[in-house]
C-alpha cells in the first residue's frame, strides 16, 4: 500500500484530545545563516496545557521553549543546508506526552535550485500480524532531470529508526530513487509512519506519512 507526500505543517491528537502543531516558519524555506522561529501550538480539550516544548530535528535536540498563551517558540540560526524532518515534542504535565508530525524545513545555500520532489511510503503489510517484520519502500521522484541523491530519514512514532542520519537512496528508474527499511517486531496497536527526503544541492526534501497497523 503506497501513500503519497506530504509537506504541510502537522498536527497530531493525543489522549485527552491533546493537540500540538508546528506552524510554518516565516522564513521556509530559508537559507543558511538566517534565523527561524519554530512556533508549536499546543492545545487540550480539557483546558489550557502548561510545561515545555522541545524541538528536534530528526533524532537532535535543538532547544526548547516554554509554553505561554498556547504556544512554544524557538528562534535558532544553526540549521545546516538540506531539509530537516522538525519535531515538537510536550514533555508532559497538564496532558500526556506527545509528538507533532513532521515539519520539513528546508534551508539552502547560495546558488541552491530549491526545485521539489516527491515521496510516496509503502507497507510491504498493512494492516500486518503481530510479530512480523514490516518493510517500509520509501520513494522520491524529482521535478527536473536531474537524479536526487541523499537520504531518507525513517520515523516511527516521532521516534527515529534506523540510521539517524538517514538511509542512502539508490537508482530506480528515471528521476526516481529509493529505499527500504525492515521494522521487526511492532507491537499491537496503530503507529505513525513518517518518510523524509532530506534534500540535496538540486531539491528541497519532502514527507510522506502512514498510520501502520498491526493485528
Amino acid at each position: 500500500m503506497a501513500y503519497r507526500a506530504r509537506n504541510r505543517r502537522g498536527a497530531r491528537e493525543g489522549e485527552n484530545g491533546f493537540v500540538a502543531q508546528l506552524a510554518r516558519p516565516h522564513r521556509s524555506p530559508s537559507t543558511v545563516g538566517q534565523s527561524v522561529t519554530l512556533t508549536a501550538n499546543v492545545s487540550m480539550a480539557a483546558g489550557p496545557v502548561s510545561g515545555t516544548v522541545a524541538f528536534y530535528d530528526g533524532a537532535t535536540l535543538i532547544g526548547s521553549g516554554a509554553i505561554g498563551a498556547g504556544r512554544a517558540m524557538l528562534t535558532t540560526t544553526a540549521l545546516p543546508a538540506g531539509s530537516h524532518a522538525i519535531t515538537a515534542r510536550y514533555l508532559g504535565g497538564a496532558a500526556p506526552a506527545s509528538t507533532s508530525a513532521v515539519f520539513l524545513q528546508a534551508v539552502g545555500l547560495s546558488g541552491w535550485k530549491n526545485r521539489t520532489t516527491t515521496t510516496t511510503l509503502a507497507s510491504s503489510a498493512n494492516p500486518s500480524s503481530l510479530g512480523d517484520d514490516v518493510v517500509l519502500t520509501a520513494t522520491v521522484t524529482g521535478s527536473s532531470s536531474t537524479i536526487p541523491t541523499g537520504r531518507v530519514l525513517f520515523m516511527v512514532n516521532g521516534q527515529v529508526v534506523g540510521d539517524p542520519q538517514g538511509v542512502a537512496v539508490a537508482a530506480v528508474s528515471g528521476t526516481t530513487v529509493g529505499t527500504t527499511l525492515t521494522l521487526a517486531a511492532l507491537p499491537h496497536g496503530q503507529h505513525s509512519v513518517t518518510v523524509t527526503y532530506l534534500g540535496d544541492a538540486t531539491y528541497k526534501g519532502s514527507v510522506a506519512a502512514a498510520t501502520q497497523i498491526v493485528n
